[in-house]
């Protein structure tokens, strides 16, 4: 006979538990993004129970898809918890086996029953974001064949809306060394670099977002005079120029992080500590290549504050800027001192910090300490209190405040402990929801050392450091053979915290923060301090319950406006749209129509705010609507910005900027648009006001999407059809991400022409441009800092442009202003026009310039122009090369790198640098260019100025100079 019963993620099953006694879990809500994990516990009872009996999991009722299942593994606890320091919530005090990681299935899906132990498997569903809401009715099976022998079922409601993004900064401490000693691996070799990103990808999975960046082998838990293995990130070089150090330094290994950090999505660094633990007294470990050996330069015997490690640091933190700055990335990092100083240490701590202080003005210096009088005295403006430290710092109001947890926060706190309840590790979700924590730290995602890092432990035998710590709190993941991350229960318990302090914070933009606080604290009994933990698995589940009550009632309510959506192709669904834009909610998900949706007014977009489509619902402009189909919210603050230099009809384009707010304070942020297909209907709105200079109050341009003086938004996941003039115009917009983004583009009106895919005019920075598909009748994507309100665009990285018989896949423009710090990559596909263009178009004396600019990775090749895509161009005798450098442009510090091109069409040059350009500092890097035309198509050929040329491994025939290469 066979025991199951479905539970929740709460529950730490024991071996000789009895299943009777846990609570069955029959109901449950969650967001349409929200991981969801329950578990099946299992036993066999009763004398005719085999002792063990191999039966295989079946799931059914959710999209397979969505679905893992893996066991929950039992570890060895030899040191639960400190003898002499303990509370009354936890499972356990005594020594034992403890159910924490999380075993793939495997015996084929196979899993083992045993008689008499109590075990369970982890199931959890993932949506992300991709399933309808609704009610799902879950079996979950233990099948001997095709026979089912014991069946649980569970109902999920999933709710129509979506949890809002993280918003808090979260740090485990990522130990680059400890994989390297587990796995035998070489120091960022290519193995180790393989494994530091797979335990990478696990930890952003589960919420952590600033990762422990090694710049040197972190100064944590070592032994005074002893060393952890080299792990650090920065090339250093010592020489002696007149009796004194020299230091150069070399960023490659970092570089190389920051990549992989970016693929994973991870936002932030954190630099490890300048100084060492508890107290600041001396500098970390730092190696460095002397006189052709590699060896320690400084460590335990140096002093903190002396004049040599003084000066090292004062020359590395400039140059370590200046690249992460050069990089657009210096304000990712924050910054470290010392960990945990007390009292005792804070004059030194005072001292060490003042040698680099005015170095890291403007940027978050942070440190986990819990003596009050370091943030009075001002010592540390952001200071990490512990949580049962904690209580100081809030009443005395510290701003965007911090909290951590270790081995000692272990009476009435939350925290990981393997000893402590899934509820306890859970309740600081609601902790951190109530007093608005910007940012937690623990020290030990996957510490595999003992104390003091004198050697390496096996976390499968040894859970404490070898009983150091109470167990759990050195690692939340365990190392997979392969050189993966197995999660532990415990991780993705921390994480269930995190999702719940996210659907409070989306409770709140219904009712108020205000009401969602009474609300819980009804449920709990109590008022809410870091101090009181639930108790109980149902305590817990019970304040969620509340909070997901609180969104269904107000997701209910978002549909009930005084508009019908009809969703048919005929009716106007203008009204009904807006009007669930403007019900409150922070997100609208608009259900798929029956046809499409038609509006004929643009949709007028807040901040804080998430307008939602199925990927291929259609929502289409009116006949004869002659308007955008979407703008952000702006403020009206009617003056005369326009500059006097412009065209008469570029005044008149742009004149609209002058009703309009630039000011930060009246920005629209925080947005987002996913999904759908934009469709213009361009043949049945006037024609682009470009050509027919008819321009007039209703400001009509032609443009589907408009965004003016924007921050912090995203454009995702759809197609944008048939417009007249551009597709989506961007102008003033900071930290933005625009992806996986279709044009699809067929006539023009009047003409096929100034039909931009992505457009970006003056006063745009710090934005993501990647995966563009699709041919526009102009610049698939322009950064033309000349136009709109004129201004310098930087730090924009273009990334993935697939494109057949399209215009041009970039365009720069300026003619007065910068644009700079720009990564253009992975562009494939064929041109008609140029390929990457380097322009000034407008008439008048240039000041401004191309700085920083990068070209990597570009496979394309010329295509035939069609008449469609003739029509508007005058000389049509006039063919423009592949890379084209305008005349009298300027621009510097350029790059480009694996260019290759296989040319059927037009024996075009590739790079070309036209009269009166001038080029100071480029390199070309393995450009290849294999000529199916007959007629010989030239490299690089350079009519203008070039200072400083470096094509070193460029073939001499490929470079034709017949201007001045300096």
């Amino acid at each position: 006979m066979f025991k199951t019963k479905l539970v929740s993620s709460l529950e730490k099953p024991f071996l000789h538990s009895r299943i009777e006694d846990y609570r069955s879990l029959s109901f449950i809500r969650m967001m349409k993004n929200q991981r969801l994990s329950f578990q099946l516990l299992h036993t066999g009872v009763g004398f005719d129970a085999p002792l063990r009996a191999m039966l295989a999991l079946k799931i059914e009722g959710l999209p397979a898809e969505y679905v893992t299942a893996r066991t929950v593994e039992l570890v060895p606890v030899a040191y639960p918890i400190y003898p002499e320091i303990r509370d009354d919530n936890y499972l356990s005090k005594e020594p034992g086996l403890y159910p924490d990681w999380l075993q793939p299935l495997h015996y084929g899906g196979v899993i083992s029953v045993m008689k008499n132990q109590l075990r369970a498997v982890w199931i959890q569903f993932d949506p992300k974001g991709n399933v309808p809401a609704g009610s799902y009715t879950v079996t979950v099976s233990l099948m001997a064949g095709e026979e089912a022998v014991a069946t649980e079922s569970l109902t999920i409601e999933v709710l129509n809306a979506e949890l809002p993004p993280q918003e808090m900064k979260l740090t485990q401490w990522f130990h680059c060394d400890c994989l390297a000693n587990y796995y035998h691996c070489e120091p960022w070799s290519e193995r180790h670099w393989e494994i530091v990103e797979n335990f990478a990808r696990t930890a952003r999975h589960n919420g952590i977002n600033l990762l422990l960046t090694p710049l040197f082998t972190p100064a944590l838990d070592t032994a005074v005079g002893g060393e952890r293995t080299t792990t650090q990130l920065l090339d250093i070089t010592v020489t002696r120029a007149n009796g004194a150090s020299e230091y150069s330094f070399g960023f490659d290994k970092l570089d190389r992080w920051i990549d992989m950090c970016d693929r994973l999505d991870i936002p932030y660094f954190e630099i490890s500590h300048l100084f060492t633990q508890w107290g600041a007294g001396h500098a970390p470990k730092v190696m460095a290549t002397v006189d052709g050996e590699y060896k320690r330069i400084f460590g335990w015997d140096t002093d903190a504050t002396g004049e040599e490690y003084a000066r090292f640091l004062r020359t590395m933190l400039p140059a370590f800027l200046d690249h992460m700055k050069e990089r657009g990335d210096d304000k990712r990092c924050l910054f470290h001192i010392s960990d945990e100083p007390n009292m005792d240490q804070l004059e030194q701590y005072k001292k060490s910090k003042a040698t680099v202080a005015d170095l890291l003005e403007g940027y978050t210096i942070m440190d986990a300490l819990s003596e009050y009088e370091f943030y009075c005295e001002g010592v540390v403006t952001t200071p990490i209190p512990s949580n049962n430290s904690i209580e100081p710092f809030i009443a005395g109001g510290v701003p965007n405040l911090w909290t951590y947890y270790c081995c000692g926060q272990c009476v009435d706190v939350s925290n990981r402990l393997l000893a402590m309840p899934g509820w306890r590790t859970r309740s600081i979700g609601m902790q951190f929801y109530k007093y608005d924590i910007a940012g937690f730290l623990q020290w030990g995602y996957n510490f595999y050392n003992n104390m003091h890092s004198v050697n390496t432990i096996n976390p499968y035998a040894e859970t404490s450091g070898e009983y150091w710590v109470p167990a759990g709190d050195p690692f939340s993941v365990y190392p997979a053979e392969d050189g993966t991350a197995y999660e532990s229960t415990r991780i993705i318990v921390f994480h269930e915290a995190l999702e719940d302090c996210r659907a409070m914070k989306l409770a709140e933009s219904f009712y108020g923060k205000e009401r969602v606080i009474s609300e819980i604290e009804a449920v709990f009994g109590k008022e809410i301090k870091f101090s009181r933990c639930a108790k109980s698995a149902d305590m817990m589940l019970a304040i969620r319950a509340k909070v997901d009550e609180l969104i269904a009632e107000a997701v209910k309510q978002t549909v009930m406006t005084d508009y019908t959506l009809h969703g048919d192709g005929i009716h106007d669904d203008t009204d009904a749209i807006q009007a669930l834009i403007d019900s409150g909610v922070c997100e609208v998900s608009l259900p798929a129509p029956k046809v499409r949706y038609l509006i004929s007014r643009p949709l007028v977009i807040p901040s804080n705010f998430k307008l939602k489509l199925p990927r291929y619902a259609e929502i289409k402009l009116a006949d004869g609507s002659n308007c955008f189909m979407l703008q952000n919210k702006v403020v009206s603050k009617p003056e005369t910005r326009l500059r006097d230099f412009l065209f008469p009809l570029h005044k008149e384009l742009w004149k609209f900027y002058d009703l309009y707010s630039p000011e930060a304070e009246d920005s629209c942020h925080d947005f987002e648009i996913e999904g759908g297909i934009w469709n213009f209907n361009n043949l049945n709105q006037d024609p682009n006001p470009i050509y027919t200079g008819q321009f007039d109050e209703r400001n009509y341009l032609g443009h589907v999407m408009f965004f003016y003086n924007v921050r912090n938004f995203r454009i995702s996941n759809l197609t944008v059809k048939d417009p007249a003039n551009y597709a989506i115009m961007v102008d003033t917009g900071a930290y933005f991400t625009m992806e996986n983004l279709t044009f699809d583009f067929n006539d023009g009106n009047p003409i096929a022409s100034n039909m931009d895919g992505v457009h970006l005019n003056g006063n745009c920075h710090y934005g993501v441009i990647r995966n563009l598909q699709g041919a526009c009748y102009d610049d698939l994507v322009a950064l033309n800092a000349h136009e709109g309100s004129g201004g310098d665009i930087t730090n924009i990285r273009i990334d993935g442009i697939f494109a057949e018989n399209c215009h041009s896949a970039v365009r720069l423009l300026t003619v007065n202003h910068r644009i700079r710090h720009i990564t253009i990559s992975n562009v494939f596909g064929t041109y008609y026009q140029y390929c990457i263009g380097f322009t000034k178009y407008y008439p008048g004396e240039t000041t401004g310039c191309f700085d920083a600019i990068s070209l990597s990775k570009i496979h394309a090749a010329k295509s035939v122009r069609l008449p469609i895509q003739e029509a508007h161009m005058g000389d049509k005798t006039y063919h423009f090369p592949l890379i084209w450098f305008q005349e009298e442009i300027f621009a510097k510090n350029l790059s480009i790198e694996h260019l290759h091109r296989r040319e059927f069409v037009n024996p075009i040059d590739t790079v070309r640098i036209e009269r009166g350009a001038v080029v100071d500092g480029l390199i070309i890097r393995d450009m290849t260019v294999e000529d199916h035309t007959g007629a010989g198509c030239q490299g690089l050929v350079n009519y203008g100025t070039v200072k400083g040329l470096d094509a070193a491994g460029l073939a001499e025939d490929m470079i034709h100079n017949r201007g001045i290469i300096e």
